[in-house]
């Protein structure tokens, strides 16, 4: 007996049950010499105890099953639980697809109550009703379907629910998509949902110590991950190095895999030591990749913190004490100033916009058919959150280039 289980977040009405082909092949070379049967507990809607009692019914000399990648759960502080469902069947697929793995330090046991799905694999979308925005964008109540695209990536995202209820996202791509979705869809909507919990992201790379949190927010490219690399070294505790969560007065940790380019290794070069030489090549060889490509493909290697940093220490939040914006400059440490809430909180808004620049077409798309929503004022409500959270004192810096010259000098301004 050839037995397909069955998966969760089947949606019968759409009829998107798959064929076990790979059952099917088999069963087709074994059957000249063996009498088999396939249980196919999808088309029967058949749970664990079912496919039981039909094992018990049937007593098979041998039992086949097909394997999965199975459905994985999130949880991010107990803020926004979401679930991950990759049905996408394109061979060497985990090349590509590191989905899983950034989200890992939030993996949970299942749970029941999600505030978002998300589904990655083909889809057919359900347009009905829609207005069409920009030939891009079909929108009703509730709901958006779209396609977009960087250089060869492409991707097409289904969001519906997010009205009220569960948010549910449904994600086909090709195999470079896979390297851009997550920060230009999945990100984007966990943002959302934050905001709904009375929290957001800012841009920022962030640091503990005795129990203080000190954030740099900034455009990416400023050297943030550099930053974090170096106070680590110093006995700061890391909490983030791209996107931190702001709630209240303090600032929560999320510790997605680092996007190390060869200039990461360069700038902080102890860290080598650490690499096995397989990951040393890999990044090599993306470089070499990067400068064939006349800078085309920039193309980051995700790696855990352990791989740097064998005892990697993370804190889960901490009470904001400071932070100092960082902007580039094309000189050495160029001017400081302070900066008011008022100032602080539109340099965020103005930054979280550029970074979601994709997502925020999105938003303003939606917004022009219901501009009065909870989903196309989000940014209004990231600057109300803002404005009542945002009471410590803060800085701008602009420096040339982030090294040890200019780490020392940071963590000078922090004392002062």
């Amino acid at each position: 007996m050839l037995i397909n289980p069955k998966m969760d977040l089947i949606d019968f009405s759409k009829s998107d049950i798959e064929p076990p082909l790979s059952l099917m092949a088999i069963s087709a070379v074994l059957e000249n010499d063996h009498n088999v049967s396939i249980l196919d507990a999808n088309l029967f809607r058949m749970d664990s105890d079912g496919v039981r009692r039909e094992i018990e019914r049937v007593r098979p000399d041998i039992i086949g099953t097909t394997a999965r990648t199975p459905k994985k759960y999130y949880s991010i502080h107990g803020l926004v639980k979401f679930t991950v469902d990759v049905r996408d069947k394109k061979p060497f697929l985990r090349l590509f697809s590191h989905l899983d793995m950034e989200y890992d330090h939030f993996e949970v046991e299942p749970f029941d109550d999600p505030d978002i799905t998300f589904t990655i694999g083909d889809f057919t979308p359900d347009l009905s009703d829609c207005k069409v925005i920009d030939h891009t964008y079909y929108i009703r109540k509730g709901y958006i379907y779209y396609k977009q695209s960087v250089k060869i990536a492409k991707w097409e995202s289904e969001i519906s629910g997010f009205e009220g209820g569960v948010v549910k996202v449904r994600i086909k791509s090709n195999y470079p998509g896979y390297w851009f979705f997550v920060g230009y869809v999945v990100e984007a909507i966990i943002n959302f949902t934050l905001l709904r919990k009375g929290a957001c992201f800012i841009h920022a790379s962030a640091m503990e110590k005795d129990g203080k949190a000190y954030i740099f927010p900034g455009r990416s490219g400023i050297g943030k991950t550099t930053f974090c690399l170096y106070m680590m070294d110093k006995g700061y505790r890391f909490i983030s190095d791209d996107l931190v969560i702001l709630k209240d007065h303090d600032a929560y940790s999320y510790p997605i895999w680092l996007h190390i380019f060869s200039y990461h290794l360069k700038t902080v070069p102890t860290y080598n030591e650490h690499l096995s030489s397989k990951r040393k090549a890999e990044v090599f060889l993306k470089y070499i990749l990067h400068k064939a490509s006349f800078g085309y493909a920039k193309i980051f290697t995700f790696m855990k913190f352990g791989e740097l940093f064998p005892k990697v220490n993370i804190a889960d939040s901490a009470k904001i004490e400071k932070a100092i914006f960082l902007i580039g400059s094309n000189g050495g440490m160029h001017s400081k100033a302070d900066l008011d809430k008022s100032n602080s909180v539109n340099r965020l808004v103005h930054i979280m916009r550029i970074e979601f620049n994709t997502f925020r077409d999105v938003i303003d798309s939606y917004g022009v058919v219901f501009p009065e929503s909870q989903f196309a004022r989000q940014f209004d409500a990231m600057k109300d959150l803002l404005n009542a959270s945002w009471n410590f004192p803060t800085k701008v810096i602009s420096l040339g280039f982030i090294d040890k010259e200019a780490v020392d000098f940071l963590e000078g301004e922090l004392g002062g």
